[in-house]
């Protein structure tokens, strides 16, 4: 094993292969000499994600901790320390972690299938096992007494196989923790007294949130609900019978938004749902 590299135990669209943005790293230069740097993926508010090849020209995904950001290097190790002790097939898989000062990197699985951004507003066929796939790794974690806290359309990605893999676990936390802001996307976030806990709760409205996009193609209360005044649903989902599985998935979703679920509520409900409406 040569140094600096450990085996295993952000937040705007991302970029096609090839297309280069911007960044103090550039394609070619090589992190813990095993990897070489390919074209930048993503670029977050404290970290860059590249694609990479590795060792007998394995395609891999590289998240680098942006220099100029106090902390991030601290919490990408600390990324990499929980992904490595999750096995989820709904989770991406952590490779190894680049442990040199300059440019410490998390290595992981290269998820070139796209995002589910693209199927917002889609026939639910397209999208319910994915959403399946997800519900399951909140499960998951939520057992593990941990929260991801950034559940969205853009952290979900698929592979070339179209399985789903939740991302970004750059702000998940341990359930019953204090509340740290940053690191969430507001459209997501649960209605309530800020300071507060950390919750799966915030997992479950996330997901509700998420949910409601695919099915209407839109977000429930904009991109910044505590600065859209009142907090109201714009024009209610419609298309499906209110005794069919995907109707009491509607429900379900409506409800959550409305009465901002607490601690009570589990991804279960949504998993057996989804689990009906798959089997319709």
């Amino acid at each position: 094993m040569r140094a600096g590299v450990r085996p295993a135990a952000a937040d705007q669209a991302p970029q096609r292969d090839g297309q280069r943005l911007p960044s103090q790293l550039s394609a070619g230069q090589r992190i813990g000499r095993r990897f070489r740097l390919d074209a930048l993926l993503q670029r977050g508010a404290a970290s860059e994600v590249w694609s990479a090849t590795g060792p007998h020209g394995a395609r891999v995904a590289i998240k680098l901790a942006k220099r100029s950001v106090s902390g991030a290097a601290a919490a990408l190790a600390r990324e990499y320390r929980l992904l490595s002790g999750l096995s989820h097939p709904g989770i991406v898989r952590v490779l190894a972690f680049v442990d040199e000062p300059a440019t410490p990197a998390l290595v992981m699985e290269l998820l070139a299938g796209g995002d589910l951004v693209s199927l917002a507003g889609a026939p639910p066929r397209h999208w319910l096992g994915a959403v399946a796939g997800v519900a399951d790794a909140l499960a998951y974690l939520h057992a593990r007494g941990l929260v991801h806290r950034d559940v969205k359309a853009r952290n979900v990605r698929f592979d070339t196989r179209a399985r789903a893999r939740l991302v970004d676990f750059g702000s998940a936390a341990p359930s019953g923790a204090e509340f740290v802001p940053g690191g969430t996307t507001p459209a997501h976030c649960r209605p309530g007294p800020d300071p507060e806990l950390i919750s799966s709760a915030d997992d479950v409205y996330a997901f509700a949130v998420l949910i409601y996009e695919l099915l209407s193609g839109r977000l429930p209360f904009g991109p910044d609900p505590k600065q859209a005044g009142a907090r109201a649903l714009g024009q209610p989902l419609a298309g499906a019978a209110a005794g069919s599985p995907l109707g009491r998935l509607q429900s379900l979703v409506l409800q959550t938004l409305v009465s901002a679920p607490d601690a009570r509520l589990s991804i279960g409900a949504f998993a057996n749902v989804i689990e009906s409406s798959l089997n319709e």
